[in-house]
Formats: structure tokens, sequence, C-alpha cells
């Protein structure tokens, strides 16, 4: 007997495959499964593309476009000053949004810099027109906004317009108004 116990005492243990369905293999197929999606995507994000080789065929010829059309504002440095009927007088602060190709907007911005006291003197005949028709009812500073603005686009484009850029003028933007 005492060899029979002394046998029993250095048996070697064995675990019986029902004791991995416990608590255990639950959390040994969570990190399976998630192990598993991350070496996917792992592998899909580090997967190198497939070499372009190049092809025989010369490539198209590339069109020649024209560059697209850049806009420029142009503040004009002084305010506008309109004597209206009364005492009283209105400033205007203007600012052109002139429109056309890289290579022509610093001429055009030369031609509008060197023209300045006549477009000044065009743009004051023409406020003073519209203040004069409103002048005899309605809101000034309402009517200044409305009308002068397309007004001036119109007279502008044909003080700096050329053959290129016919209507470089694309707006007059009308920056302070204030009555007095």
């Amino acid at each position: 007997m005492a060899a029979q116990s002394q046998a029993r005492k250095c048996a070697p243990v064995t675990i019986a495959p029902t004791a991995l369905r416990g608590p255990l293999l639950p959390a040994l197929l969570g990190f399976a499964l998630t192990a598993g999606a991350f070496g996917a995507g792992l592998a899909a994000t580090l997967r190198p593309e497939a070499a372009v080789l190049p092809s025989d065929s010369p490539p198209p010829p590339a069109a020649t476009a024209e560059p697209a059309p850049l806009s420029l504002y142009l503040p004009l440095a002084d305010p506008v000053t309109l004597d209206l009927r009364g005492d009283r007088t209105a400033l205007l602060t203007l600012t052109l949004s002139v429109e056309g190709p890289p290579d022509l907007l610093p001429a055009l911005q030369g031609r509008v810099e060197a023209r300045l006291d006549d477009i000044r003197s065009r743009i004051l005949t023409e406020a003073q027109a519209v203040a004069e028709a409103v002048a005899r009812g309605g809101d000034m500073a309402a009517a200044l906004r409305r009308n002068l603005p397309p007004r001036l686009r119109d007279l502008l484009n044909a003080a700096v317009g050329t053959g290129d850029l016919p209507e470089p003028v694309r707006e007059v933007l009308l920056t302070e108004l204030v009555l007095r």
C-alpha cells in the first residue's frame, strides 16, 4: 500500500478538456477575434500598392489652357465727398473689384492709379447725379447703396477697359458711407 500511495503522489496530472470550457474559453476567443481583425487591418494598410509600369506610348500633349482669371481689390485711398442739398454731405469710400488674367492685372492696376483723378471726377459726377435724383424724397443712404455701384461699374469699365479686358471692373463696393 505504501507503494501505491507513493505512485499516486508522483503521478502526472492531466487536465480534462472540459476545464477550458469554463471562463477561459470566451476570453481566448475574444482575444483571437480582436487580434485577427487587427492583423487583417494592419496587413491591408501596409500592403504595397501595385507598381505602375511606364507604357511605350508617349503621354498626351498638355492642353495650353489660359490661366484662370484672378480677382484683385483696389481700394481708393481717399473718400469721395458729396455736397447734398442743404448743409448735408456724404462721404463715400469705394473699393474696386477687378478681374483678369494674372499677367494683365499689374498693368490694369497701374492704369487705374494713373487715371485716378479722372476716375474720381467721374465718380463724383455720377454720385452727384444719383443724389440729386433721390433728393426729392426717399432714403438717401439706401438709394446710394442700391443705385450707385452698378452705374459706377459701367462708368469705370468704359474708363479703364481695353481691347484685351473690355470689362475689368467686376464690382464697385461701397465700403463706407457716412451721411452728415
